[in-house]
């Protein structure tokens, strides 16, 4: 196809190196026009589907700003829901630069309960107590069925300790967690 229409200028007596020269800087001025949009188009292409740091659902947190909740996600910009119900577009060239926390692809939940022992408890004691915990999380589909009991330090008369809980869970889950944390 081109070589017809390089044929068809030469017959019609165009200078081919003057419309080259033309053409060449015509396309340079558009690339240096267009360059940053072209580059926020593939740094947006490369977020969506190669990095895909989030998917509709998840709650993210864009740099150290509010949680924010994944509406839709487009080629050119992701529409977000903060807590308190605003809508935000954030453009993904954007947010392929930034730092995102998300919280549905976080790890566990480890809940960490302190609690404070006289130092003259006994080993018999502190057993009971252990299995008053673990019957108290084995029935519970939301307990995973290990926990931790770590000494925190010690006082004159009490020792603090800190039993660590992990919750079949993600820290998206507010609703689990905080209902968790209070009982």
């Amino acid at each position: 196809m081109i070589s017809f229409i390089i044929i068809l200028v030469v017959l019609m007596g165009v200078d081919v190196y003057t419309l080259l020269v033309a053409l060449g800087t015509s396309f340079l001025g558009l690339g240096f026009a267009l360059s940053t949009t072209i580059q926020g188009l593939l740094e947006s292409l490369q977020m969506i589907f190669f990095v895909w740091p989030f998917e509709i659902g998840d709650m993210i947190r864009i740099n150290d700003g509010p949680v924010l909740q994944v509406e839709s996600v487009s080629i050119i910009s992701t529409f977000l829901y903060s807590v308190d119900g605003y809508g935000i577009h954030y453009p993904n060239a954007i947010l392929a630069r930034s730092h995102i926390s998300n919280y549905k692809r976080s790890r566990e939940v480890i809940i960490d309960l302190p609690f404070c022992v006289a130092i003259d408890t006994s080993a018999e004691h502190l057993s009971s107590i252990r299995q008053h915990v673990l019957n108290y999380i084995e029935p519970q589909p939301i307990f995973h069925h290990r926990i931790q009991l770590i000494v925190s330090e010690t006082r004159d008369s009490y020792v603090v300790l800190i039993l660590k809980v992990s919750l079949k869970t993600t820290w998206q889950d507010r609703i689990v967690y905080n209902r968790v944390a209070s009982e």
